[in-house]
Protein backbone atom coordinates (compact mmCIF):
# COMPACT_ATOMS: atom_id res chain seq x y z
CA UNK A 1 0.00 0.00 0.00
CA UNK A 2 1.78 3.32 -1.15
CA UNK A 3 2.13 5.97 1.24
CA UNK A 4 1.94 9.76 0.05
CA UNK A 5 2.66 12.51 2.64
CA UNK A 6 1.12 16.23 1.47
CA UNK A 7 3.10 19.27 2.67
CA UNK A 8 1.92 22.86 2.08
CA UNK A 9 0.84 25.96 4.33
CA UNK A 10 -2.46 26.70 5.94
CA UNK A 11 -1.65 30.37 4.72
CA UNK A 12 -0.84 29.81 1.53
CA UNK A 13 -3.14 26.70 0.48
CA UNK A 14 -5.08 25.66 2.70
CA UNK A 15 -7.82 26.30 -0.17
CA UNK A 16 -7.09 24.08 -2.78
CA UNK A 17 -5.13 21.08 -0.48
CA UNK A 18 -8.25 19.68 0.79
CA UNK A 19 -9.64 18.96 -3.57
CA UNK A 20 -5.91 17.47 -4.01
CA UNK A 21 -6.42 14.76 -0.85
CA UNK A 22 -10.20 14.10 -1.86
CA UNK A 23 -8.72 13.29 -5.32
CA UNK A 24 -5.32 11.13 -4.01
CA UNK A 25 -7.92 9.53 -1.54
CA UNK A 26 -10.26 8.61 -4.25
CA UNK A 27 -7.70 6.84 -6.47
CA UNK A 28 -5.47 5.49 -3.35
CA UNK A 29 -7.66 5.49 -0.22
CA UNK A 30 -7.76 6.92 2.91
CA UNK A 31 -4.67 5.24 4.86
CA UNK A 32 -2.10 6.07 2.12
CA UNK A 33 -2.71 9.63 2.42
CA UNK A 34 -1.17 11.53 5.26
CA UNK A 35 -1.85 15.39 5.77
CA UNK A 36 -1.35 17.70 8.47
CA UNK A 37 1.26 16.10 10.29
CA UNK A 38 0.65 18.20 13.52
CA UNK A 39 -0.39 15.75 16.08
CA UNK A 40 2.12 15.35 18.56
CA UNK A 41 1.42 14.74 22.39
CA UNK A 42 2.48 17.16 24.52
CA UNK A 43 5.98 16.86 25.60
CA UNK A 44 7.32 15.09 22.62
CA UNK A 45 9.64 16.36 19.91
CA UNK A 46 7.56 17.21 17.00
CA UNK A 47 10.43 17.25 14.53
CA UNK A 48 11.01 12.87 15.45
CA UNK A 49 6.94 13.31 14.54
CA UNK A 50 7.64 14.11 10.98
CA UNK A 51 10.37 12.47 10.58
CA UNK A 52 8.70 9.13 11.65
CA UNK A 53 6.02 9.92 9.53
CA UNK A 54 7.86 10.83 6.46
CA UNK A 55 10.05 8.01 7.06
CA UNK A 56 6.79 5.62 6.30
CA UNK A 57 6.26 7.19 3.32
CA UNK A 58 7.25 6.96 -0.37
CA UNK A 59 6.25 10.29 -1.51
CA UNK A 60 6.41 13.41 -0.54
CA UNK A 61 4.03 16.05 -2.07
CA UNK A 62 4.73 20.29 -1.36
CA UNK A 63 2.22 22.61 -2.42
CA UNK A 64 3.30 25.92 -3.37
CA UNK A 65 1.30 28.56 -3.37
CA UNK A 66 1.59 32.30 -4.32
CA UNK A 67 2.06 32.58 -0.50
CA UNK A 68 4.68 29.79 0.39
CA UNK A 69 7.70 31.76 0.47
CA UNK A 70 5.62 35.20 1.88
CA UNK A 71 4.28 33.92 4.71
CA UNK A 72 6.12 35.69 7.79
CA UNK A 73 6.29 35.26 11.57
CA UNK A 74 5.14 38.01 13.85
CA UNK A 75 8.75 39.34 14.22
CA UNK A 76 8.54 39.86 10.23
CA UNK A 77 10.77 37.06 9.55
CA UNK A 78 10.18 34.39 6.68
CA UNK A 79 8.43 31.65 8.13
CA UNK A 80 10.78 29.20 6.32
CA UNK A 81 13.71 30.86 7.56
CA UNK A 82 12.74 29.39 11.24
CA UNK A 83 14.29 25.97 11.93
CA UNK A 84 11.17 25.00 13.66
CA UNK A 85 8.77 25.76 10.84
CA UNK A 86 6.82 23.06 10.17
CA UNK A 87 6.97 23.27 6.43
CA UNK A 88 11.09 23.38 6.55
CA UNK A 89 11.43 20.48 8.74
CA UNK A 90 9.28 18.52 6.66
CA UNK A 91 10.86 19.42 2.87
CA UNK A 92 14.37 19.33 4.73
CA UNK A 93 13.69 15.85 6.17
CA UNK A 94 11.94 14.38 2.69
CA UNK A 95 15.69 15.60 1.40
CA UNK A 96 17.88 13.86 4.39
CA UNK A 97 16.06 10.57 3.43
CA UNK A 98 16.45 10.61 -0.18
CA UNK A 99 12.55 10.60 -0.46
CA UNK A 100 11.26 11.20 -3.98
CA UNK A 101 10.21 14.96 -3.24
CA UNK A 102 7.44 16.67 -6.05
CA UNK A 103 6.51 20.26 -6.31
CA UNK A 104 3.13 20.92 -6.54
CA UNK A 105 2.75 24.25 -7.95
CA UNK A 106 -0.77 26.28 -7.76
CA UNK A 107 -2.21 28.46 -10.73
CA UNK A 108 1.76 28.66 -12.16
CA UNK A 109 3.09 29.96 -9.05
CA UNK A 110 6.90 29.76 -10.04
CA UNK A 111 9.06 27.16 -8.01
CA UNK A 112 11.51 28.72 -6.01
CA UNK A 113 14.99 29.60 -6.79
CA UNK A 114 17.57 28.45 -4.96
CA UNK A 115 18.88 32.12 -3.37
CA UNK A 116 15.58 32.41 -2.13
CA UNK A 117 15.20 29.32 0.01
CA UNK A 118 17.50 28.10 3.02
CA UNK A 119 20.95 26.81 2.92
CA UNK A 120 19.48 23.54 3.84
CA UNK A 121 16.93 24.09 1.65
CA UNK A 122 18.14 24.53 -1.58
CA UNK A 123 18.25 20.96 -3.26
CA UNK A 124 14.64 21.45 -3.55
CA UNK A 125 14.83 24.42 -5.98
CA UNK A 126 16.05 21.39 -8.80
CA UNK A 127 13.40 18.76 -8.17
CA UNK A 128 10.77 18.54 -11.19
CA UNK A 129 7.65 20.10 -10.57
CA UNK A 130 4.29 19.83 -11.65
CA UNK A 131 1.63 22.63 -12.19
CA UNK A 132 -1.99 21.89 -10.66
CA UNK A 133 -4.61 24.79 -11.72
CA UNK A 134 -7.40 25.74 -9.69
CA UNK A 135 -9.52 26.38 -13.07
CA UNK A 136 -11.03 24.08 -15.71
CA UNK A 137 -7.93 22.31 -16.17
CA UNK A 138 -7.83 20.86 -12.89
CA UNK A 139 -8.77 17.23 -13.17
CA UNK A 140 -6.50 16.76 -16.24
CA UNK A 141 -3.66 17.91 -14.25
CA UNK A 142 -4.45 15.96 -10.72
CA UNK A 143 -4.62 12.70 -13.43
CA UNK A 144 -1.63 13.25 -14.83
CA UNK A 145 0.28 14.16 -11.36
CA UNK A 146 -1.04 10.40 -10.18
CA UNK A 147 0.07 8.72 -12.82
CA UNK A 148 3.78 10.22 -12.12
CA UNK A 149 3.12 9.56 -8.75
CA UNK A 150 2.32 5.69 -10.38
CA UNK A 151 5.36 5.45 -12.44
CA UNK A 152 7.68 6.47 -9.21
CA UNK A 153 5.92 3.63 -6.97
CA UNK A 154 6.49 1.34 -10.19
CA UNK A 155 10.30 2.20 -9.93
CA UNK A 156 10.31 1.82 -6.11
CA UNK A 157 8.89 -1.53 -6.49
CA UNK A 158 11.51 -2.42 -8.93
CA UNK A 159 14.44 -1.34 -7.21
CA UNK A 160 13.17 -3.59 -4.15
CA UNK A 161 13.03 -6.37 -5.93
CA UNK A 162 15.96 -6.13 -7.38
CA UNK A 163 17.55 -5.35 -4.24
CA UNK A 164 16.00 -8.30 -2.09
CA UNK A 165 17.64 -11.59 -1.56
CA UNK A 166 16.70 -14.27 -3.62
CA UNK A 167 14.70 -16.03 -0.96
CA UNK A 168 13.64 -13.01 0.68
CA UNK A 169 9.55 -12.75 0.77
CA UNK A 170 7.14 -10.59 -0.70
CA UNK A 171 4.76 -10.76 2.36
CA UNK A 172 7.68 -9.92 4.52
CA UNK A 173 8.95 -6.85 2.57
CA UNK A 174 5.05 -5.64 2.55
CA UNK A 175 5.36 -5.85 6.61
CA UNK A 176 8.64 -4.74 6.86
CA UNK A 177 8.67 -2.19 10.11
CA UNK A 178 9.68 0.89 7.99
CA UNK A 179 6.64 0.54 6.17
CA UNK A 180 3.00 0.38 6.61
CA UNK A 181 1.75 -3.50 7.37
CA UNK A 182 -0.85 -5.22 4.67
CA UNK A 183 -1.67 -8.16 6.75
CA UNK A 184 -5.34 -9.58 7.05
CA UNK A 185 -6.16 -7.91 10.14
CA UNK A 186 -4.99 -4.39 8.57
CA UNK A 187 -7.26 -5.08 5.63
CA UNK A 188 -10.54 -5.77 7.78
CA UNK A 189 -9.73 -2.71 10.32
CA UNK A 190 -7.80 -0.57 7.38
CA UNK A 191 -9.87 -0.19 4.62
CA UNK A 192 -9.34 -2.12 1.99
CA UNK A 193 -11.54 0.04 -0.19
CA UNK A 194 -8.56 2.26 -0.28
CA UNK A 195 -6.48 -0.21 -2.31
CA UNK A 196 -5.80 0.34 -5.88
CA UNK A 197 -6.95 -2.20 -7.87
CA UNK A 198 -3.48 -2.78 -9.32
CA UNK A 199 -2.33 -3.69 -5.55
CA UNK A 200 -5.15 -5.99 -5.08
CA UNK A 201 -3.81 -8.69 -7.91
CA UNK A 202 -0.50 -8.29 -6.46
CA UNK A 203 -1.94 -9.18 -3.21
CA UNK A 204 -4.60 -11.50 -4.44
CA UNK A 205 -1.42 -13.55 -5.55
CA UNK A 206 -0.12 -14.13 -2.13
CA UNK A 207 -3.01 -15.04 -0.18
CA UNK A 208 -6.44 -16.60 -0.28
CA UNK A 209 -9.48 -13.85 -1.51
CA UNK A 210 -11.28 -13.31 1.75
CA UNK A 211 -14.04 -11.34 -0.53
CA UNK A 212 -16.29 -11.34 2.84
CA UNK A 213 -13.72 -9.07 4.64
CA UNK A 214 -13.27 -6.89 1.81
CA UNK A 215 -16.80 -6.26 1.25
CA UNK A 216 -17.09 -5.13 5.04
CA UNK A 217 -14.04 -3.01 5.02
CA UNK A 218 -15.48 -1.45 1.57
CA UNK A 219 -18.60 -0.82 3.56
CA UNK A 220 -16.98 0.29 6.62
CA UNK A 221 -14.80 2.75 4.76
CA UNK A 222 -17.87 4.08 2.79
CA UNK A 223 -19.47 4.81 5.64
CA UNK A 224 -16.74 6.21 7.71
CA UNK A 225 -15.70 8.73 4.78
CA UNK A 226 -19.97 9.95 4.68
CA UNK A 227 -19.88 10.29 8.70
CA UNK A 228 -16.65 12.74 8.45
CA UNK A 229 -17.83 14.63 5.99
CA UNK A 230 -21.44 14.33 8.26
CA UNK A 231 -19.36 16.78 10.76
CA UNK A 232 -17.29 19.24 8.61
CA UNK A 233 -20.96 20.03 7.46
CA UNK A 234 -22.37 20.21 10.56
CA UNK A 235 -20.07 22.70 11.58
CA UNK A 236 -19.68 24.91 8.82
CA UNK A 237 -21.78 23.78 5.59
CA UNK A 238 -20.75 27.33 3.60
CA UNK A 239 -16.80 26.26 4.66
CA UNK A 240 -17.53 22.56 3.52
CA UNK A 241 -18.76 23.66 0.08
CA UNK A 242 -16.16 26.39 -0.66
CA UNK A 243 -13.35 23.90 -0.45
CA UNK A 244 -15.20 21.69 -3.25
CA UNK A 245 -15.68 22.59 -6.96
CA UNK A 246 -19.29 22.23 -7.49
CA UNK A 247 -19.26 22.56 -11.27
CA UNK A 248 -17.45 19.42 -11.11
CA UNK A 249 -19.76 15.97 -12.14
CA UNK A 250 -17.06 14.10 -9.88
CA UNK A 251 -18.46 16.10 -6.85
CA UNK A 252 -21.86 16.03 -7.90
CA UNK A 253 -21.61 12.21 -7.76
CA UNK A 254 -20.15 12.48 -4.09
CA UNK A 255 -22.78 14.72 -2.72
CA UNK A 256 -25.11 12.35 -4.22
CA UNK A 257 -23.30 9.43 -1.98
CA UNK A 258 -23.56 11.30 0.95
CA UNK A 259 -27.60 12.10 0.27
CA UNK A 260 -27.75 8.08 0.14
CA UNK A 261 -25.87 7.87 3.47
CA UNK A 262 -28.39 10.47 5.34
CA UNK A 263 -31.01 8.29 3.85
CA UNK A 264 -30.09 5.31 5.19
CA UNK A 265 -29.16 7.35 8.52
CA UNK A 266 -32.70 8.32 8.92
CA UNK A 267 -34.21 5.64 7.66
CA UNK A 268 -33.21 3.48 10.74
CA UNK A 269 -33.20 6.04 12.84
CA UNK A 270 -37.30 6.21 11.67
CA UNK A 271 -38.00 2.45 11.33
CA UNK A 272 -38.74 1.61 15.67
CA UNK A 273 -39.87 4.95 15.80
CA UNK A 274 -42.83 4.09 12.76
CA UNK A 275 -43.01 0.46 14.70
CA UNK A 276 -43.59 1.83 17.88
CA UNK A 277 -46.04 4.79 17.11
CA UNK A 278 -48.00 3.75 13.75
CA UNK A 279 -47.62 0.04 14.20
CA UNK A 280 -47.68 -0.69 10.04
CA UNK A 281 -45.44 -2.95 8.41
CA UNK A 282 -41.96 -0.93 8.27
CA UNK A 283 -39.90 -3.95 7.07
CA UNK A 284 -42.31 -4.13 3.87
CA UNK A 285 -40.79 -3.46 0.66
CA UNK A 286 -43.50 -1.81 -0.87
CA UNK A 287 -43.68 0.40 2.18
CA UNK A 288 -40.11 1.15 2.28
CA UNK A 289 -39.32 2.06 -1.62
CA UNK A 290 -42.93 4.81 -1.59
CA UNK A 291 -41.16 6.36 1.59
CA UNK A 292 -38.03 6.40 0.14
CA UNK A 293 -39.27 7.92 -3.15
CA UNK A 294 -41.14 10.69 -1.16
CA UNK A 295 -38.20 11.76 0.94
CA UNK A 296 -36.16 11.91 -2.17
CA UNK A 297 -38.62 14.35 -3.72
CA UNK A 298 -38.65 16.35 -1.19
CA UNK A 299 -35.04 16.92 -0.99
CA UNK A 300 -34.80 17.54 -4.43
CA UNK A 301 -38.04 19.48 -4.18
CA UNK A 302 -35.76 21.60 -1.20
CA UNK A 303 -32.78 21.88 -3.70
CA UNK A 304 -35.08 23.39 -6.45
CA UNK A 305 -36.53 25.44 -4.39
CA UNK A 306 -33.61 26.89 -3.21
CA UNK A 307 -32.07 27.73 -6.15
CA UNK A 308 -35.39 29.04 -8.05
CA UNK A 309 -36.36 31.58 -5.21
CA UNK A 310 -32.23 32.15 -5.17
CA UNK A 311 -32.36 33.28 -8.60
CA UNK A 312 -35.90 34.98 -8.28
CA UNK A 313 -33.47 37.03 -5.32
CA UNK A 314 -31.25 37.84 -8.10
CA UNK A 315 -28.77 34.96 -6.89
CA UNK A 316 -26.41 34.38 -9.65
CA UNK A 317 -26.09 30.42 -8.61
CA UNK A 318 -26.34 27.34 -10.90
CA UNK A 319 -28.53 24.61 -11.14
CA UNK A 320 -25.60 21.49 -10.43
CA UNK A 321 -23.93 23.78 -7.51
CA UNK A 322 -27.49 24.47 -5.72
CA UNK A 323 -28.14 20.85 -5.90
CA UNK A 324 -24.45 19.30 -4.62
CA UNK A 325 -24.96 22.61 -1.93
CA UNK A 326 -28.35 21.54 -0.52
CA UNK A 327 -27.64 17.51 -0.77
CA UNK A 328 -24.78 18.45 1.99
CA UNK A 329 -27.40 20.79 3.91
CA UNK A 330 -29.60 17.58 3.95
CA UNK A 331 -26.74 16.83 7.01
CA UNK A 332 -29.38 18.71 9.18
CA UNK A 333 -32.53 16.80 8.31
CA UNK A 334 -31.40 14.44 11.41
CA UNK A 335 -31.87 17.05 13.70
CA UNK A 336 -35.51 17.60 12.13
CA UNK A 337 -36.43 14.06 12.71
CA UNK A 338 -35.60 13.75 16.25
CA UNK A 339 -37.26 17.07 17.03
CA UNK A 340 -40.17 15.60 15.72
CA UNK A 341 -39.95 12.29 17.59
CA UNK A 342 -39.42 14.12 20.48
CA UNK A 343 -42.65 16.27 20.32
CA UNK A 344 -44.63 13.19 19.14
CA UNK A 345 -43.32 10.95 22.44
CA UNK A 346 -44.80 14.12 24.32
CA UNK A 347 -47.77 14.45 22.76
CA UNK A 348 -48.77 10.90 23.02
CA UNK A 349 -48.84 11.40 26.66
CA UNK A 350 -52.09 11.63 27.81
CA UNK A 351 -52.10 15.47 29.62
CA UNK A 352 -54.13 15.73 32.67
CA UNK A 353 -55.15 19.03 33.14
CA UNK A 354 -54.63 22.04 31.09
CA UNK A 355 -51.64 23.32 32.57
CA UNK A 356 -50.05 20.72 31.49
CA UNK A 357 -51.03 21.08 28.17
CA UNK A 358 -50.21 24.84 28.21
CA UNK A 359 -46.78 23.44 29.30
CA UNK A 360 -45.65 20.56 26.52
CA UNK A 361 -47.22 23.21 24.21
CA UNK A 362 -44.46 25.64 25.52
CA UNK A 363 -42.01 23.52 25.13
CA UNK A 364 -42.89 21.59 22.11
CA UNK A 365 -42.36 25.50 20.41
CA UNK A 366 -39.09 26.11 22.11
CA UNK A 367 -37.66 23.05 20.81
CA UNK A 368 -38.65 23.49 17.13
CA UNK A 369 -37.55 27.22 17.61
CA UNK A 370 -33.99 26.33 18.62
CA UNK A 371 -33.32 23.68 15.95
CA UNK A 372 -35.13 25.80 13.18
CA UNK A 373 -32.96 28.81 14.36
CA UNK A 374 -29.67 26.22 14.36
CA UNK A 375 -30.50 25.50 11.13
CA UNK A 376 -31.27 28.22 9.62
CA UNK A 377 -27.90 29.82 11.26
CA UNK A 378 -25.80 27.16 9.43
CA UNK A 379 -27.45 27.35 6.17
CA UNK A 380 -27.95 31.08 5.35
CA UNK A 381 -24.31 31.62 4.97
CA UNK A 382 -24.60 28.34 2.66
CA UNK A 383 -27.07 29.93 1.10
CA UNK A 384 -25.46 33.28 0.15
CA UNK A 385 -22.35 31.57 -0.77
CA UNK A 386 -23.82 29.79 -3.45
CA UNK A 387 -26.23 32.57 -5.07
CA UNK A 388 -23.88 35.35 -3.84
CA UNK A 389 -26.88 37.29 -2.25
CA UNK A 390 -27.10 39.20 1.08
CA UNK A 391 -28.33 37.96 4.14
CA UNK A 392 -31.97 38.66 4.12
CA UNK A 393 -32.61 37.78 0.62
CA UNK A 394 -31.04 34.82 2.05
CA UNK A 395 -33.68 34.60 5.05
CA UNK A 396 -35.94 35.00 2.38
CA UNK A 397 -35.06 31.77 0.25
CA UNK A 398 -34.51 29.93 3.03
CA UNK A 399 -38.79 30.42 4.09
CA UNK A 400 -39.94 30.19 1.22
CA UNK A 401 -38.16 26.79 0.48
CA UNK A 402 -39.57 25.60 3.65
CA UNK A 403 -42.92 27.18 3.07
CA UNK A 404 -43.14 24.97 -0.43
CA UNK A 405 -41.77 21.89 1.54
CA UNK A 406 -44.40 22.12 3.55
CA UNK A 407 -46.98 22.31 0.98
CA UNK A 408 -45.63 18.98 -0.51
CA UNK A 409 -45.78 17.44 2.68
CA UNK A 410 -49.37 18.17 3.28
CA UNK A 411 -50.77 17.74 -0.37
CA UNK A 412 -48.75 14.90 -1.49
CA UNK A 413 -46.79 12.96 1.36
CA UNK A 414 -48.88 13.31 4.37
CA UNK A 415 -51.58 12.06 2.90
CA UNK A 416 -49.38 8.85 1.10
CA UNK A 417 -48.02 8.07 4.33
CA UNK A 418 -51.42 8.43 6.25
CA UNK A 419 -52.89 5.57 3.86
CA UNK A 420 -49.66 3.36 4.28
CA UNK A 421 -50.51 3.12 8.30
CA UNK A 422 -53.97 2.30 8.21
Amino acid sequence: MPTIAISYRREDTRWIVGRIFDHLVEYYGRESIFMDIDGVPLGLDFRDQIRNTLQRSDIVLAVIGPQWLAVQKETGQPRLADETDWVRIEIEAALGKKIPLIPVLIDQTPLPRPNELPEALREFAYRQATNINTGVDFQTQMDRLIRAIDQLLERQSHTQKGDAEPNSNHVERLTDSNRAPFTLLGNANGGLDGVPRRKMREISNLRTPLPSLETLAKASGWLTRQASIWVQVVKSPRNFVSTIDMTSSVEFGKSVQFLSFVILCMFILEMPIDALKFRYQVFEPTTQIIRLILVVLEIVLFSSAIYLFGKAMRGKGEYRASLIAMFYATAFYPFALLTQYVLDVGSNQQPTNDIEVTTKAVVGLIVVAVVAAYITVKLVPLVKFIHSIGTIRALLVLLLTQATVILYDSIVSGPLLYMLRK
